[in-house]
């Protein structure tokens, strides 16, 4: 489980637009029986929020180790989190889904194989689940090829980054804060490494705020230009 970023307090992430709208996308899709996918780029805050939520709301979160390649392998998992006994860990998950309500969140999904995924299908055709998928934007392009699937999805939701308005919230409203803002994208992991570095000086100016960038946040984007560029050449 991801930790906070530590420059802020928790009660100034919840307030954020980003987390306020994840919070309102799962509280619909665990209500409704489905398959549902929350993606994003790493660093959105996808993991957070949905710890957040799932601690809040009782329900049963995973995380998918790497390697977890048999269909047992989950199935254990899945009735770790739940709380089940799991001598027969598959047989042991369909009596409990057929007796009780079962929501689930699993993150770090684009791990899971076909079967995997088809064992969390099938629990859903039969039993009225909710399971939450997260992972990047690489997991539904993994799906569109397991055609039994991408069909079942009943919801996608593509975490937002934060807004201007978010870090002028959490940091002032600020000359240095935008170019935070612009140099970070909203992105939380780039705004940490940024911050972490902007703690030891009284009166940040944009340029030290584009300094530090240029140090500790790699842009892909950037980089694709500087490769097109030596193309060229």
């Amino acid at each position: 489980m991801r930790h906070t970023p530590w420059q802020f307090s928790e009660a100034a992430i919840r307030e954020t637009s980003s987390y306020c709208a994840v919070q309102t996308w799962l509280e619909e899709a665990t209500q409704s029986p489905g398959l549902w996918l929350l993606v994003g780029p790493p660093g959105v805050g996808k993991t957070f929020g949905a710890v957040a939520y799932a601690a809040r709301e009782s329900i049963p979160y995973i995380c998918v180790p790497p390697a977890t390649e048999s269909v047992s392998a989950l199935a254990r998992e899945l009735c770790a989190a739940i709380g089940i006994a799991d001598g027969n860990p598959i047989r042991a998950l369909y009596a409990h889904c057929e007796s009780a309500r079962v929501r689930l969140v699993i993150d770090e999904a684009a791990r899971l194989n076909r079967p995997q995924f088809e064992l969390v299908r099938d629990l859903s055709d039969r039993y009225p689940i909710s399971a939450v998928f997260i992972g990047t934007d690489t997991l539904p392009k993994k799906l569109v090829y397991y055609d039994t699937i991408v069909h079942r999805i009943a919801g996608v939701f593509s975490v937002p980054p934060l807004t201007l308005a978010d870090l002028r919230l959490l940091l002032g409203d600020t000359a240095a804060a935008e170019a935070t803002y612009k140099r970070t994208k909203g992105n939380w992991r780039h705004l940490a490494r940024v911050l972490e570095r902007l703690d030891n000086i009284d009166a940040p100016s944009p340029l030290v705020v584009h300094k530090i960038a240029d140090e500790v946040i790699l842009d892909p984007d950037a980089l694709k230009k500087g490769s097109n560029s030596n193309a060229q050449a």
